[in-house]
């Protein structure tokens, strides 16, 4: 039941995102926080977002995610970012990984792919060295990988990076396995919108495949880098 709350919180805040980042061409990078553990709080935004699409109400994106925010406390570890590896994976202080989750970024080193480079330094350009972060997990998704890395969304300043950086265009969106994670929706449309105008990836690396049951297939350098 909690599960079916939260992901029709997720449906009306991806639809939203779609608007306004459809209607006025620019990225939202102020997706909002939901605990997976606070259900009342959840049921409570849940219902409210509910009744205000039955009732035909225009939805208000600044009480969405005033709501979300302020009444739901996130779950999580605080941690400390000691470098960027690539498009999808830091390191931390303590010399732990962390695999953004749901999201895959062109592959670097040898046989570097289209748009490595830059899908590494738009990371790096969000999270510094000595940048303090929240870490969360997914309910619906494994804690870790087989290489031992932890599976997580990445918080910075109440902006879910792992979000961010599909909006920028800098990843693609990549459900391993097929499974879907609790902000499934709201990456889906961020990629859409990311790819329809040709953001990042999808504007250098001509022929890119957009699909989410695949990780980053960009091709070699294009002739420009």
């Amino acid at each position: 039941m909690m599960l079916r709350k939260m992901r029709v919180v997720y449906i009306v805040l991806a639809v939203f995102m779609f608007l306004v980042v459809g209607g006025c061409g620019s990225s939202n990078s102020s997706t909002p926080i939901i605990a997976s553990s606070d259900e009342e709080a959840i049921a409570e935004l849940a219902q409210e977002s509910d009744s205000a699409l039955n009732s035909g109400s225009e939805i208000n994106q600044q009480q969405i995610e005033a709501s979300a925010v302020d009444e739901v406390v996130p779950d999580g570890e605080i941690a400390v970012v000691d470098f960027v590896l690539d498009g999808d994976t830091i390191q931390l202080v303590d010399g732990r990984r962390v695999r953004f989750l749901q999201i895959d970024a062109p592959e670097g080193g040898e046989g570097q792919e289209c748009y490595a480079e830059a899908s590494r330094d738009t990371l790096s350009s969000i999270l510094k060295e000595g940048s303090e972060v929240l870490l969360v997990s997914d309910p619906l998704l494994a804690s870790e990988d087989k290489f031992d890395r932890l599976l997580r969304y990445v918080y910075a300043e109440e902006t879910n990076i792992n979000i961010e950086l599909v909006e920028r265009g800098a990843v693609t969106v990549w459900f391993v396995n097929g499974e879907e994670g609790i902000f499934s929706e709201a990456f889906l449309v961020a990629a859409t919108v990311a790819n329809e105008t040709s953001r990042g990836l999808w504007g250098a690396c001509s022929g890119t495949p957009f699909d989410p049951l695949r990780g980053a297939d960009t091709g070699g350098l294009p002739s420009s880098e």
